[in-house]
């Protein structure tokens, strides 16, 4: 494999876990305080332990018995469960895996509550919204991020997109549109789950990777969504909806109606082919994020310490894992995953990851995590920055079993600083980040390609030739230290050591009818024609003849229709070039969102 982030110069710390009987209480949380004063009588309504979809069901319904309304009841419910979990993570040392799936599980059991109210109301209004077959359109709310992957932080937002099954009527005695009457759901919705009130809100809602981004109808039918992934999708979109799924309401979970809605999602993410030229569309969503995280450090050094965005912070593990599943699970369905945890294990049991550094990936994200959930328990604040004050930071460390910071030393902040360090060190070996590698790095990279050779994997410098933009010295010194054969990468997993090479590396035919392979087939033919392919303000044009610019052209041993380039001298010959394949960039003439909705700017957001 040439995906495999390569382990290089530095290794990771290990990561102490938080012990019993550090002396860390979670009463030192403000958030902590003021739930046990405004509702200690409603405490007790939790059951010990930690909860799950059956204990947050049963308290909202205590909540109602005892008068609330439904929406202050799911707010109330929030406040009693993050109390609990401060309690288990920080005095009881529970796994990171209980505290995430049960925010989920809170996210989950809320949203179906408010989606059985807000279809009683519109309803009312409406009638029931039915198909030309009469029977009921199905409403999904796909979760997406760490929603999807049972990842919720418990200060977190949610990512949703909401997507109705298809086109019909109400039959009430006002009739709309199947459109109408669940954007109005959608509005219920928001009002029952991210609406503040005095009881705070359930969730912040945000519904910006929806197609089109702010500027498209905050509901869209399975037919809109499946166009919109063949006409506009971006190479960034598909890594959002790698970890998406249908989260509400459960009666849809039940029906199995949903399955068209997870095909449609599969096959845009997931491509037959080897998929390279996600490399590319990655390596300027990241450098977008860090530059993000930069800006908002300049002249606040607080802002450095960024656990999530700065650079070694928990989106590059992310990245690291979604690059991997992006541009192998086309392939090989059983690496699949949604879980950043549990993808790292099928990664090196697939051969596409060493053990050391999948291991050693998975101690940096649950380390990084637990102190991302420590520092959100302070306040309950979607925040991701490491406090200033003193006694925060000496909580924090006793929480996680470190010693408490003095004027010389910290080892919260040492073994931060090593965890990031190791992070982005693997990140940046995976892409190297469009720079040319320094000698020290050059040794470090010639290193770790003789060792994943046992593997039967080229260097990750390979996986990139042909996919990212890079200049001619740092192409031809790739090239000289790990040569190709046919003009591509090969890439087999051990288990197709015997394969013929040059079927490996041209990869299986796709299927007729595939509306992604008849998109992708339209534009190489408009760039072999000159047209111009935008992407996030990147072009790529196929020049006039005789130009004696560089022409695009089409390596021998790539997938049928993913153009490359090659620099021609004045006898057609040359060395190879790097430029970025041709993905699923919009066309002239084809609708876009370029200039209303910058490339990734809904992942630059902490």
């Amino acid at each position: 494999m040439v995906t495999e982030p390569t382990s290089v110069a530095t290794s990771a710390p290990p990561a102490p876990a938080a012990a019993p009987g550090t002396g860390a209480r979670a009463d030192h949380s403000r958030f902590v305080q003021r739930v046990r004063r405004r509702y200690a009588a409603e405490l007790p309504l939790l059951p010990p332990g930690v909860p799950d979809a059956a204990h947050i069901g049963a308290l909202i319904d205590a909540l109602l018995a005892g008068g609330r309304p439904l929406a202050s009841a799911m707010r109330v419910a929030r406040h009693l469960v993050l109390e609990r979990l401060a309690v288990l993570d920080i005095e009881q040392n529970a796994a990171l895996d209980d505290i995430t799936r049960t925010m989920t599980a809170l996210a989950e059991v809320t949203l179906d509550r408010a989606l059985i109210q807000a279809f009683a109301d519109q309803d009312a209004r409406f009638g029931p919204p039915l198909d030309a077959e009469g029977r009921r359109i199905e409403f999904w709310v796909v979760g997406m991020g760490k929603l999807g992957a049972h990842e919720l932080n418990v200060s977190s937002d949610i990512d949703l997109i909401y997507v109705y099954e298809n086109a019909g009527q109400t039959t009430g005695p006002r009739s709309v549109s199947a459109h109408e009457y669940f954007s109005e759901v959608a509005r219920s919705l928001y009002a029952l789950i991210g609406e503040v009130t005095e009881d705070g809100n359930v969730f912040r809602v945000d519904l910006a990777l929806r197609p089109n981004g702010n500027s498209g109808p905050p509901v869209v039918s399975l037919s809109m969504l499946e166009e919109y992934f063949v006409v506009q999708g971006r190479e960034w979109e598909r890594f959002a909806w790698l970890k998406s799924r249908v989260v509400a309401p459960f009666d849809s979970l039940r029906s199995g109606r949903a399955v068209a809605l997870r095909d449609t999602v599969t096959a845009f993410v997931y491509r037959k082919y080897l998929d390279y030229g996600v490399f590319e569309g990655l390596r300027q969503l990241h450098r977008k994020v860090r530059d993000e995280a930069q800006r908002r450090a300049a002249g606040r050094p607080e802002r450095a310490n960024d656990v999530k965005l700065s650079r070694g912070g928990i989106r590059e593990i992310e990245f690291i894992v979604q690059l991997l599943l992006v541009v192998r699970g086309g392939q090989f369905p059983e690496i699949r995953t949604r879980s950043t945890l549990r993808a790292l294990q099928r990664l090196t049991s697939g051969g596409l990851m060493k053990p050391a550094s999948a291991e050693r990936l998975a101690k940096a994200y649950t380390f990084l995590r637990r102190v991302e959930h420590r520092i959100q328990f302070l306040d309950d604040q979607q925040t991701h920055l490491l406090p200033t004050a003193d006694q925060d930071l000496a909580w924090i460390a006793a929480s996680m079993g470190l010693a408490a910071c003095d004027a010389d030393t910290c080892e919260l902040l040492d073994t931060l600083c090593e965890t990031r360090e190791f992070v982005a060190t693997e990140f940046d070996a995976l892409l190297h980040d469009g720079q040319a590698p320094s000698p020290a790095a050059s040794e470090s990279s010639e290193a770790a390609a003789e060792a994943a050779e046992p593997f039967g994997v080229g260097a990750t410098a390979d996986a990139v030739a042909g996919s990212v933009v890079a200049v001619d010295a740092v192409a031809a010194e790739d090239q000289r230290r790990h040569p190709v054969s046919g003009g591509c990468a090969r890439a087999s997993l051990p288990s197709r050591a015997n394969a013929d090479p040059a079927a490996v590396c041209r990869g299986p035919e796709a299927p007729e009818g595939d509306p992604a392979w008849a998109f992708h087939q339209l534009q190489t033919s408009a760039a072999r024609q000159g047209i111009q392919a935008a992407d996030g303000g990147r072009v790529a044009a196929a020049p006039s003849e005789g130009s004696g610019a560089d022409e695009l052209a089409v390596r021998p041993c790539r997938h049928k229709g993913m153009p490359t380039g090659r620099r021609q001298g004045a006898s057609g010959r040359g060395r190879p070039r790097r430029v970025r394949a041709v993905g699923t960039p919009a066309l002239t003439g084809l609708p876009r969102r370029d200039a209303a909705r910058p490339l990734s700017d809904e992942w630059t957001r902490a």
